[in-house]
């Protein structure tokens, strides 16, 4: 909670510096990012002292463990800042190659180093492991970005500027708290109906989901500097028609029914294998997958909406997208459907929440487009690919041992995307992203060897 401190000057400042770059604006473009790294590093360095500061002074009247842990993040703050605001940085002016590269080398750094700290110290492990890696990689993006104008470590602060990023970012921090407020409510519902035990089973479904959102997640990051260098050339919203109907076709034409898929068979399995106890979970986990497939639906509009300075909009929606997860889930839980119940609601909330939403951007946008056939042809994708994962779920069994739970799964994968190939094919030519997915790889791979 002290992260958001900013109070959405990051968040402006991301906005802003791909809106100004599409305007030819490169210079102010610079002084905004700028602003954001003299700004947030300079309230972090002061959040983490004044944590440290009154941990020392009140040290007597804490918990030890509550102190160690306030210690912790007193340090830790200004790095995780840091990480924000240089990830802003290259998000912005879409150096996602090189954000890509060094993510993967943090992650390869704890799995290997961070495990280590954390096995032989524990807590105060997985803090230095965060601290260590992390400011690793901040230094790491210090020194390379040292050749590049614009990405390099300039501190500086204007009022003007900040003031300008915070009307813009405050409405969007408060979305996503917003938003994880609409992911998050339901496991509140059930801890406090059915107890810590059943919440146990259910953050399994949660926890799957989660990661299964990161697909739409990431899309959304990558088109998200794309969405205002556009408005930036040409602030009318119906240029921005591609690039909500596009993706959102890809993800639910193409991508989320293979993601969701995998999930919904091979999770399960590896539940019976790793942790038995948790079977209880798969039922909500796989009703929770249905409703992630309309979750994801809602990013780029959102996007739209933050562009097209229509973030009231954006926050009100937000607060319609909470209502129907945590009204579903407290409704179920209050005539005792159970886990799978309250699952079932928060998805339909999902669904229904989407349904709001993407008519709303595309009737006031003026878009010309059969509202009723769009949404219908993809409630009849999502039909079909439910329809189908039943089908093999149900007449395929599970399997007793490891080898023959696993090969079942891979049969029943494989069944499933056999059914649905029809719907793949239309995806690809609705949007042709095998083919780009493709081409960026060959084009990767022959730059890497003139590189070389």
């Amino acid at each position: 909670y002290v992260s958001l401190h900013p109070l959405g000057l990051i968040d402006g400042t991301e906005r802003q510096i791909a809106f100004y770059r599409g305007m030819g604006k490169e210079n102010y473009a610079r002084r905004i990012k700028d602003n954001m790294f003299g700004t947030v590093g300079l309230s972090s360095i002061t959040f983490g002292a004044l944590i440290i500061g009154f941990t020392i002074l009140a040290g007597g009247y804490l918990g030890e463990n509550l102190r160690w842990a306030l210690y912790h993040v007193g340090f830790a703050l200004p790095v995780f800042m840091a990480l924000s605001v240089v990830t802003v940085s290259l998000r912005a002016t879409k150096q996602f190659r090189l954000l890509g590269f060094t993510l993967i080398g943090v992650a390869l750094t704890n799995a290997s180093l961070g495990i280590y700290l954390v096995y032989n110290w524990k807590l105060d492990g997985m803090f230095t492991a965060y601290i260590l890696v992390n400011g690793l990689n901040v230094l790491f993006w210090f020194v390379y970005a040292r050749r590049n104008a614009f990405l390099s470590f300039r501190f500086k602060l204007n009022k003007v500027i900040s003031a300008e990023a915070l009307k813009i970012g405050f409405p969007i921090v408060i979305l996503s708290l917003l938003q994880t407020m609409q992911r998050t409510g339901d496991s509140m519902v059930v801890v406090s109906r059915y107890g810590d035990e059943f919440l146990g089973y259910y953050s399994l479904g949660v926890a799957i989901n989660f990661f299964v959102y990161h697909a739409p997640t990431a899309i959304s990051v990558v088109m998200f500097p794309r969405f205002q260098e556009r408005f930036g050339r040409n602030p009318d919203v119906k240029a921005l028609k591609e690039y909500v109907l596009k993706p959102n076709m890809a993800l639910g034409y193409f991508a989320m029914p293979l993601i969701i898929g995998g999930a919904f068979f091979f999770v399960p399995a590896l539940v019976y294998i790793i942790i038995p106890d948790f079977t209880p979970g798969i039922a909500p986990l796989k009703v929770l997958l249905s409703g992630t497939f309309w979750l994801s639906m809602v990013l780029m509009p959102f996007n739209l909406l933050i562009t097209a300075d229509r973030r009231i909009h954006a926050a009100l929606f937000g607060i319609l997208g909470a209502a129907f997860s945590f009204g579903g889930a407290l409704l179920a839980a209050n005539l005792d459907w159970g886990l799978t119940g309250v699952a079932g609601m928060v998805a339909l909330g999902y669904f229904l929440f989407y349904q709001v939403l993407s008519t709303f951007v595309i009737v006031v946008c003026r878009w010309e487009i059969d509202v009723f056939m769009y949404q219908l042809k993809l409630f009849a994708v999502f039909a079909w690919t439910a329809f189908c994962a039943y089908l093999c779920d149900t007449f395929i069994m599970m399997g007793d041992g490891i080898t023959t739970s696993l090969l079942n799964s891979l049969l029943k994968y494989a069944l499933f995307v056999a059914l649905i190939s029809p719907v793949l094919y239309y995806g690809e030519k609705q949007t042709g992203i095998v083919a780009k997915i493709v081409k960026y790889i060959s084009n990767s791979s022959d730059k890497f060897r003139v590189e070389s």
